[in-house]
């Protein structure tokens, strides 16, 4: 899928003389981006409107190495009918812009303002002063994703402009096919970098969650509070782009109607006192105004450990005089969680419209001799259905007759609770008394390798203790399934992947397979090539797939690996991985050094050189754990080269700020000339 340029290419600021009011940041929606009317409306402009427009948005452009986009004209091919998509469209031997940018719209059922607002903030082109041929190329972003290259068989003014609008159309039609949903919150990322965290959006329409699936991130706070400029390093740009231009140009969409007003709940601890044994008193009050007579609950917390919730249902005279009715009052003892200080902190949970509450915490001493509680993680299974069954014990010598609270992970999330309340006979041996076993079962985080660690819960002083881990390979119910079969590469360098997968919760759907390289996905395709020998084994339908590209990386090593995406209930799945050689004759060769570390920074050294340009300096990228970091010539002296019959200077070295301890740091070669990027070399700090 197409995913747009997050950088310099659309933080260009355009503003002319005809726009609408400039919208502010506080006018943002992140769920509402644009209404489906002002979206699917086929009919928005005519071909001689759309043709205005370019006139005045292009006014100050002239021809250069490409035509301004108000002069553009070309031949374009004869379209198929698709229904629930697009109508078929003739052939034509000269169309302008702005006529495939209406015939496109009406056929499509895409509005032509969206196409125009669409292609402004992927390449510029439609108030760019000298347009260049890359422009052309890709105009509306499609199959262009951050992770690789362009797919140059979509390379294009009308091949862009259809293809978007069709696929549009396509996610509309496939709704569920897609991780970002209208109708429910969904998870959004801020930048590429996951590093850079990202946020909750309930998106309240199909056409904003179109906006997210071609370009799935959404403005930071940096962003919006500049709004006509660059924000931050986590900053991403395109949807909020898309937001301003289209605001500027065209006028806001309705907005929805204002929510109604909600509450929060209030309250506060008073009071932490120290009882006996390490008991502590709390004292305090929480009260909601959605529901002024109804009990709050206040999930307490002792030293970050969730100990209780009580109701705030006991008599406070004294809240009456700030104008609160009711008891609303809590007074209860729970158990200190270390000797000594203990932070207790309640959450006031909500009744109405709003959110739960955070309340103050404060401290109260506890006085005791902690003992932690012991257990182990004996044993993991698959049952029939392809559940993990974890079993095991564990026993706190301050509280033996009461069951431990067990809390499960699976790769570092919490995934479940036990009580660790069963029969044990052998524990008994070892003068352990009561029953103290568990046993659950849980559902694969992943497929592949599953690390199952189980926690114990303190129950009368010392901590939470983890009493082991143990890994097991498993596969979630209802994940796709198939088989990598061959990677293979012809004298030009062309990498051909080829193999099967299917998706037991609908084996009539093509999946969707992701080819990647060296863990970064390169080629997304369907498997929907006929496969007949499928159906011997009870699998129906066509569910092959055969592709061949041009490698984005070269390498002596390369992993190629293909991935099924998961349709129904289930997860991913990696369905193969080969190591290939692939290197593109005419790339540049190198090589990184060994890095050197000193205080607070790390010095890097190598060369590189291509064959296809003897005496230029290469530029080469330095990459930082997968990150840009910096960019480099390779320009300086390097003699040991000279008797292998490399000419010219090709050396480089570089100080630069010591990232952490472990980091791997990387380097990119630009290649000149025949062949492809190449990189030179990687070294752990």
């Amino acid at each position: 899928m197409a995913l747009v340029a997050l950088l310099a290419a659309v933080l260009q600021v355009v503003q002319t003389g005809s726009e609408a009011s400039a919208v502010t940041a506080d006018q943002w929606q992140a769920g509402n981006i644009i209404s489906n009317g002002a979206f699917f409306t086929g009919s928005a402009m005519t071909a001689s409107e759309v043709q205005s427009f370019l006139n005045a948005k292009g006014a100050n452009c002239t021809d250069g190495a490409a035509q301004c986009l108000k002069n553009y004209t070309t031949s374009t091919p004869a379209t198929t009918a698709e229904a629930g998509l697009c109508a078929a469209m003739p052939a034509t031997s000269a169309s302008t812009g702005a006529q495939i940018i209406y015939n496109v719209g009406a056929a499509c059922g895409i509005s032509q303002k969206v196409i125009l607002v669409m292609i402004q903030k992927e390449s510029s082109i439609v108030t760019a002063s000298t347009p260049s041929t890359s422009m052309y190329k890709a105009t509306a972003g499609f199959a262009c994703p951050d992770t690789a290259p362009c797919d140059t068989q979509y390379y294009g003014f009308f091949n862009q402009v259809y293809r978007m609008a069709r696929q549009f159309k396509y996610y509309a039609a496939n709704p569920t096919r897609y991780g970002y949903q209208a109708g429910r919150n969904n998870t959004i990322l801020y930048n590429p970098n996951t590093a850079c965290g990202s946020g909750t959006v309930y998106i309240e329409n199909q056409a904003t969650a179109n906006l997210y699936i071609y370009t799935p991130y959404q403005p930071n706070k940096a962003a919006l509070a500049n709004l006509y400029g660059t924000g931050d390093s986590c900053s991403a740009y395109g949807n909020r782009n898309f937001w301003r231009f289209y605001n500027d140009w065209f006028g806001s969409t309705p907005p929805p109607p204002p929510p109604a007003p909600v509450y929060n709940p209030q309250g506060s601890i008073d009071s932490v006192s120290t009882g006996q044994d390490g008991d502590l008193r709390v004292q305090g009050w929480a009260y909601d105004n959605d529901q002024p007579t109804a009990p709050v609950s206040v999930k307490l917390s002792v030293a970050g450990t969730q100990v209780t919730t009580v109701s705030a249902n006991q008599p406070r005279s004294d809240l009456a005089y700030y104008g609160i009715p009711g008891n609303h009052g809590f007074d209860v003892t729970v158990k200190g969680q270390v000797d000594g200080d203990n932070a207790v902190c309640g959450v006031a949970v909500n009744l109405g419209g709003g959110t739960d509450v955070a309340l103050d915490c404060k401290n109260g001493v506890a006085k005791f001799n902690p003992i932690d509680p012991i257990g182990s993680l004996d044993s993991l299974t698959l049952d029939a259905n392809g559940l993990i069954v974890a079993n095991g014990w564990a026993y706190d010598g301050s509280a033996w007759s009461q069951p431990v609270a067990m809390m499960l992970t699976i790769n570092g999330n919490l995934v479940g609770y036990a009580s660790a309340g069963d029969k044990k006979a052998d524990l008994a041996y070892y003068g352990i008394p009561g029953d103290h076993g568990f046993t659950t079962t849980l559902t694969p985080a992943v497929n592949g390798n599953n690390q199952v660690c189980a926690y114990a819960a303190n129950i009368l002083g010392g901590t939470t203790q983890m009493v082991g881990c143990k890994n097991i390979t498993a596969t979630v119910p209802g994940s796709p399934t198939g088989y990598q079969e061959s990677v293979s590469q012809d004298g030009y360098g062309n990498v051909t992947v080829s193999g099967y997968a299917y998706d037991p919760s609908n084996l009539y759907a093509s999946v969707v397979t992701v080819i990647s390289m060296n863990g970064s996905p390169t080629i997304y395709l369907w498997a929907d090539k006929p496969r007949p020998e499928l159906a011997y084994y009870g699998v129906p339908g066509n569910h092959g797939y055969s592709y061949t590209f041009s490698p984005p990386v070269t390498g002596d090593s390369v992993s190629v690996c293909t991935y099924a995406a998961n349709i129904g209930p289930g997860a991913d799945n990696p369905i193969g991985c080969k190591k290939t050689e692939i290197f593109v004759p005419g790339s540049p060769i190198g090589d990184l050094n060994p890095i050197s570390v000193s205080g607070t920074s790390m010095s890097l050294s190598g060369w590189a050189w291509d064959v296809d340009a003897p005496y230029s300096p290469l530029r080469l990228i330095i990459t930082v754990n997968g990150q840009i970091n910096t960019y480099l010539y390779a320009d300086q002296a390097e003699p040991n080269l000279a008797p292998y019959g490399i000419p010219g200077k090709h050396g480089f070295s570089r100080t630069l700020p010591k990232p952490a301890a472990g980091s791997t740091v990387c380097a990119y070669a630009a290649n000149e000339g025949a062949g492809l990027n190449r990189f030179v070399g990687c070294r752990k700090v």
